[in-house]
C-alpha cells in the first residue's frame, strides 16, 4: 500500500473525517487531503506526527512494511516531539568513525540528546536499517546486553549491542554476517560507551537533499 492509501485507511480506522485527521495532524484540510491524494509529498515532521497518533512506524506509512508495531517488537520507543539533532552517521557494519558534522534536527518526544544515521546492516535483527536514525541518550555505560554507540580506539563509532562477561567485553552485531568484537580487560581501555540507544526511526533527508 501506498503513503496515500494507508493514510485513509488509518483515518478511517479511527472514524475521522478529513477535516478531523488535518485537525488531528496539525496540518490544513487541503494540504492534508494532498496527501492522501497523493497530490502533495509529507516532509518527515508530518511524517513522524502521524506516525505517533496512528500509533505505527514510519516504515508502515510509507508502504515499505506490513508491520505496525516495529518499535514493540523491538523494545524500542516511537517517536514524536521535540528537537533533537542528528550529528552524523554511525556504522553498523565494520565501525567507521563519523565526526558529528551538523545534518539536521528532528522532532521528538523521548529521552534522548542526539541523533546518528546508522549505515550497513549488521543491526538489522534489531530492526536498525541502512540510513535509519539511531537516537541515543548520552551515559558512559551500559546494563549487560544493551544496544549503545561505542568508539573502538578513540575514532571509530559503531552501534553495538554490549555484553559483559568476567574476563571480556563482547562487541555483538545482530546480524550473523558480523562477527563479535572481543575484548579483553587489557583492551578495554579501547572502548568508549557514548550513549545508549533508545530509539530509532526511519530516516528520510539527507544533507543537502529534499524531503523524498
Amino acid at each position: 500500500m501506498s503513503l496515500g492509501s494507508n493514510l485513509q485507511f488509518l483515518r478511517r480506522e479511527h472514524n475521522w473525517s478529513g477535516a478531523e485527521a488535518a485537525r488531528q495532524l496539525d496540518t490544513v484540510y487541503s494540504t492534508y487531503m494532498g496527501y492522501e491524494k497523493e497530490e502533495r509529498e509529507p516532509g518527515h515532521d508530518f511524517l513522524i506526527k502521524a506516525a505517533s497518533i496512528y500509533g505505527v512506524t514510519i516504515d508502515y506509512l510509507l508502504g515499505l512494511t506490513d508491520e505496525r508495531t516495529d518499535y514493540a517488537r523491538y523494545g524500542l520507543l516511537p517517536v514524536t516531539k521535540h528537537k533533537i539533532p542528528v550529528l552524523g552517521n554511525v556504522h553498523c557494519g565494520d565501525p567507521v568513525y563519523s565526526e558529528e558534522d551538523y545534518l539536521d534536527l528532528v522532532d521528538a518526544d523521548i529521552d534522548a540528546d542526539f541523533a546518528l544515521r546508522a549505515v550497513g546492516d549488521s543491526m538489522t535483527g534489531a530492526g536498525i536499517k541502512d540510513k535509519d536514525l539511531v537516537f541515543v541518550r548520552r551515559q558512559s555505560d551500559v546494563d549487560n546486553g544493551e544496544l549503545a554507540v561505542v568508539l573502538i580506539n578513540g575514532e571509530e563509532a559503531a552501534v553495538k549491542r554490549v555484553y559483559k562477561y568476567d574476563n571480556y567485553i563482547s562487541l555483538s552485531a545482530e546480524n550473523p554476517v558480523y562477527a563479535p568484537l572481543i575484548f579483553n580487560d587489557a583492551d578495554n581501555s579501547q572502548i568508549k560507551v557514548l550513549g545508549k540507544v533508545v530509539a530509532h526511526t526511519h530516516y528520510y533527508k539527507d544533507k543537502g537533499e529534499k524531503n523524498k
